[in-house]
């Protein structure tokens, strides 16, 4: 149990890093990086939606009713959902004063991306966190997982519009259920393993990618993205076997992670644009220094909060308690 909780924390290690490299913004364009972050997006957040059905599966109290459940989530991830957006909106409204930005953010445009459509707005990265909520709303009406499970392939296919997420809820949450479908054959006692299907599930990856990119289909949609967590998850058997404590701490604050580290690539980003280009001028550098501060960045602040024992910013910020 405790290497399956190793292997857990290392899934997210690396479910988030894999987030981080593919919000980097370099100056300069590069073929690589960019066939790299659209190869990423084809798996990175399904891997999310499934890690997230695992432990809701794990961990969900059954005894709750409704109601409380969804207060419980309301308090875990809209109050971070809007903390979060609030700030995003401040620097961006303070910073089209102080530095100059093309597209100044309104008030009304801050509400509609906030209620209606956070996929589309200023802040898109967040959608993640209000479709996860969406999907804990519905979950807990089905009692047979069979019949959710058929539901969510059922709407997986089709072309919902994007107000409310229901696009990304539909292409979703069939990876959701995925996540507690794992955890019920695991919870039985039964033993997968997947060491070994790292290296043919990631070959066969990028093969079908590379398909894919001249034949568009919905279906290979979902087999990279199936094919991704088959890969990530065998590549965190495998590094559990081995002592990679960072991977795993990387992993333990991932939430952390996720809402902050946008507001350090930015900071980067801005203090590129403006250093002379013989000191930012290599891609490498910029890739670097942008995705050790947009993983680093978090940490230390999420550590800043702790140290001070700002209890209540902590929880309005990342939607937890400080341990």
């Amino acid at each position: 149990m405790l290497n399956l909780y190793k292997e857990i924390d290392i899934l997210k290690g690396i479910a988030i890093i894999l987030v981080v490299l593919g919000h980097i913004e370099l100056l300069y364009a590069l073929d690589a990086y960019s066939q790299f972050r659209d190869f990423v997006y084809t798996f990175h957040m399904p891997l999310f939606m499934a890690i997230s059905g695992y432990l809701y599966a794990k961990h969900h109290n059954k005894s709750l009713n409704y109601l409380s459940f969804v207060k419980k989530k309301a308090k875990r991830l809209l109050l971070p959902y809007i903390s979060v957006m609030v700030i995003y909106y401040l620097i961006k409204y303070i910073s089209s004063y102080a530095v100059g930005v093309n597209t100044p953010i309104e008030l009304k445009s801050f509400l509609y991306t906030l209620f209606i459509n956070p996929y589309g707005g200023f802040v898109s990265f967040l959608w993640y966190v209000y479709v996860l909520f969406l999907i804990y709303l519905i979950v807990p009406i089905f009692k047979k997982l069979p019949i959710l499970l058929a539901i969510s392939l059922g709407i997986y296919f089709i072309p919902f519009p994007s107000l409310f997420c229901l696009n990304m809820l539909s292409e979703h949450l069939v990876f959701f259920v995925l996540g507690l479908l794992i955890y019920k054959y695991l919870s039985k006692g039964n033993v997968v393993n997947v060491k070994y299907l790292m290296i043919p599930s990631l070959t066969l990856q990028i093969l079908l990618y590379l398909y894919s990119v001249q034949h568009v289909s919905i279906i290979f949609d979902l087999m990279l993205a199936l094919l991704g967590i088959v890969s990530t998850y065998s590549l965190s058997k495998l590094i559990a076997d081995f002592k990679l404590p960072v991977l795993r701490y990387v992993g333990k604050y991932s939430t952390e992670i996720y809402f902050m580290h946008i507001i350090f690539l930015l900071g980067v980003i801005t203090l590129f644009k403006v250093l002379p280009n013989g000191i930012c001028g290599q891609i490498y550098v910029q890739f670097i220094v942008q995705f050790l501060v947009g993983v680093v960045g978090p940490l230390l602040f999420a550590m800043l909060l702790k140290t001070l024992k700002m209890k209540r910013i902590y929880q309005i910020i990342f939607g937890k308690n400080i341990q």
